[in-house]
């Protein structure tokens, strides 16, 4: 981050930071960015990326996916800890997909805000 100088006094003045976004980009740069993304690689992306699990069977897969890569467990050594934490483990994953999507399409659609403030009742 660079500092510069007012020509008339030489004070320093800070340089102006981009617009806050979720994602870190703008409407129009998510959109060039898209676009620079050849599609056989979004494809790829699109496939291999985390997908929600909607049955009983797809949670209960991915619980076992993360007893035995994340806590490196197998089923001979599994408790109730391996059980919770897994479970645990599974649904922080689908939690970040839905706030990175959610995140996304905020960026993208850029719908307006609302923000406000409470105050103590013993301040009114």
């Amino acid at each position: 981050m660079s500092v510069h100088a007012l020509p008339q006094t030489g004070a320093p003045v800070r340089p102006r930071h981009h617009a806050r976004t979720p994602t870190g980009y703008g409407k129009e740069e998510i959109k060039v960015l898209t676009s620079s993304i050849p599609p056989k690689a979004r494809g790829l992306w699109k496939s291999f990326s985390f997908h929600k699990f909607e049955t009983k069977e797809d949670f209960e897969r991915e619980v076992v996916r993360h007893v035995n890569t994340t806590l490196a467990r197998s089923m001979y050594n599994f408790d109730d800890f391996a059980a919770y934490h897994g479970t645990a483990l599974a649904m922080r994953d689908r939690l970040l997909v839905a706030w990175n999507e959610t995140h996304q399409a905020y960026a993208t659609k850029d719908p307006k805000r609302v923000y406000f403030s409470l105050l103590p009742l013993s301040l009114c």
